[in-house]
């Protein structure tokens, strides 16, 4: 923290006291009124009771004196009356009847009862005034309690007085520091100042600078970005002649191992043809018996490598037709060009070259992606595509396949990699008996059909 930071720091600290010091002030004195005015009350309250018990004490008193002088008198009279023995004239009032008459206007019966219960009460006032006067000593004791408190909170006043006046002594020499460093920054700004002003002027320069570089990165960029264009076209052209290239490497090779094939099959016939001749020989020897039996064996012979060699020459004409379909299938370029001569000839066949991508790409999900539920997910969409009773572009499969592929997708813990392989192979099939022939032919030539029309010449 720097000096300014510490200064605005005890500035709010000593902000902060004084208005705990105010506080603590009205509190003590608000004390002070509520204790002083308790007291009051107290004490008027104090003085008031005893005032009455007072009074009462002395009523009686007063009744106790009279009642102790009437009793003297009823004591006096009642012994005259018994030294005389006589009663009293007509003229005069007996003891007897005076102290009945002062009972009967005092309203009492029993003398000693009353006694008694004038003691009672006597000693009742007489321990309500020790009462009240020990609690007014508690209250005096409290209130000495709370004056000793007053006094010690007025001394942590003075001590925080004293520790705020240090403080203000210690905030003026911060202040006058923190003066003094303030100018010395303001003469070390002026001359940053200066400085900068020096370098924001070398800096539009160089920002100039900067502009005009950035026009010509930009110019650069477009010519670039030109170049990149010509040079993704030129790859574009590269790839796509080296997949020409590639295909024509294949098929190069393929009729190389087709020649290899045809000499290896010419071969054969050849020494067929020796052994047939040897017999041809053997049976010409024979007997004349068996001449319609030779003569029909010969003709057998002979035809029956002729019928070898055209089941041989079709079923290998059908493997290298379906090997390049597969071929064909795997390269884009030629499977675009597939569709769209399927798509001008017949529009409703083209689906099946779609569902045989869509498989291809369903399998190809399955082998970078271990996810079930994306695998259900679309199989289920190929299903409502293709095989559904509501499919857009439905296709021809054996319903039985169709079941079998249905039941796969409902359950949730099935393999669905090769699901649609049954189906997959029938649409080959399809796909390699009605448009690949005709795609091969489009032109006018074939590359299976001169084959084995060659063979068969040879």
């Amino acid at each position: 923290m720097d000096d300014k930071g510490k200064l605005a720091f005890l500035k709010q600290h000593y902000k902060k006291l004084e208005r705990e010091t105010a506080a603590r002030e009205q509190e003590m004195k608000d004390l002070q009124a509520e204790r002083e005015a308790r007291h009051e009350r107290e004490r008027s309250t104090f003085e008031l009771q005893t005032e009455e018990l007072k009074a009462e004490l002395q009523k009686v008193k007063e009744l106790w004196r009279t009642l102790k002088e009437e009793n003297e008198a009823f004591k006096q009279d009642s012994s005259n009356v018994a030294s005389k023995g006589a009663p009293a004239e007509d003229g005069q009032v007996s003891a007897v009847d005076r102290m009945a008459n002062v009972f009967k206007n005092m309203g009492r019966v029993d003398f000693e009862k009353e006694c008694k219960e004038l003691r009672v009460k006597l000693q009742a006032c007489e321990d309500a005034v020790a009462t009240k006067t020990a609690e007014n000593t508690e209250l005096v004791t409290a209130a000495a309690a709370q004056e000793a408190e007053g006094s010690q909170t007025r001394v942590a006043l003075e001590e925080l007085r004293q520790a705020s006046n240090g403080h203000d002594a210690t905030l003026s020499a911060k202040t006058e520091a923190l003066e003094a460093d303030t100018e010395k920054i303001r003469q070390e700004l002026s001359l940053k100042q200066s400085e900068l002003d020096a370098s924001q002027d070398h800096l539009r320069a160089s920002t100039q600078r900067e502009e005009r570089l950035r026009e010509d990165y930009k110019e650069e960029q477009l010519k670039n970005s030109q170049l990149r264009l010509e040079k993704q076209e030129m790859i574009q052209k590269l790839t796509k002649a080296e997949e020409q290239s590639k295909l024509q490497e294949q098929l190069q090779q393929e009729c190389v191992k087709i020649t290899a094939q045809l000499q290896q099959v010419e071969a054969q016939l050849q020494t067929a043809e020796a052994e047939n001749s040897k017999l041809q020989q053997q049976v010409k020897t024979a007997s004349c018996k068996l001449l319609k039996t030779e003569v029909a064996l010969a003709a057998q012979s002979s035809a029956m490598p002729e019928l070898v060699r055209m089941t041989s020459t079709d079923s290998k004409a059908s493997e290298d037709q379906t090997e390049s379909l597969l071929l064909l299938l795997e390269s884009a370029q030629q499977l675009s060009e597939f569709r769209e001569f399927v798509r001008q000839q017949t529009p409703e066949s083209e689906r099946y070259l779609v569902f045989w991508q869509d498989v291809k790409d369903h399998s190809e999900l399955a082998s970078m992606v271990d996810d079930a539920d994306a695998l259900h997910q679309t199989a289920g969409i190929i299903c409502e595509k293709y095989l559904s009773a509501t499919a857009e572009s439905k296709i021809s499969v054996d319903q039985q396949i169709v079941a079998r592929i249905e039941h796969a997708c409902s359950e949730p813990q099935s393999d669905l990699s090769n699901v649609f392989d049954e189906a997959k192979k029938q649409v080959l099939a399809f796909v390699q008996t009605e448009l690949y022939p005709q795609f091969l032919s489009r032109d006018g030539n074939t590359k299976s059909k001169p084959k084995g029309r060659r063979r068969r010449q040879k």
